[in-house]
């Protein structure tokens, strides 16, 4: 097949598809598809994030925050008990752990508020100071 010049390319393209079959589109067309997904890979979408779910220990390292922390906010950052006992073990997503983090921030102005000056102390100080006596001496035995 002779090569398309630039003045007749329009028309050697048209006469070119004319002559394809259906089969040979599709196969084309699939070619080209299975390509631009190796060169390009579809973003990956996910409607909503996927549970992780998480010890105390593993939140409090994950969040930099202390375990007894987490312990006792458990309930504010949205934790899961594993069981009905006292001891129920608790397990924590880690999305909804962080937003709940986020929602309690508050604005820089409102967390450090300007302390006031120190007020004089209405005793004197040269009150004179009670002895301190060692522990001997009180009757109270020291702890070993």
């Amino acid at each position: 097949m002779p090569v398309p010049t630039r003045r007749h390319g329009l028309a050697a393209a048209r006469h070119i598809a004319v002559d394809l079959t259906p089969q040979a589109i599709e196969q084309i067309a699939g070619r080209v598809a299975q390509l631009l997904r190796h060169q390009h890979p579809p973003p990956a979408v996910s409607p909503a994030p996927t549970p992780t779910w998480m010890t105390v220990k593993e939140l409090a390292h994950h969040l930099k925050l202390n375990p007894a922390w987490v312990y006792e906010h458990a309930q504010e950052l949205g934790a899961i008990r594993t069981g009905t006992g006292p001891k129920a073990r608790i397990r924590f997503d880690l999305h909804t752990a962080t937003e709940a983090l986020k929602r309690q921030q508050r604005p820089a102005a409102a967390v450090s508020p300007r302390r006031k000056s120190p007020q004089p102390t209405p005793y004197p100080t040269s009150a004179p100071l009670l002895e301190i006596r060692r522990r001997e001496v009180r009757g109270v035995r020291p702890c070993r």
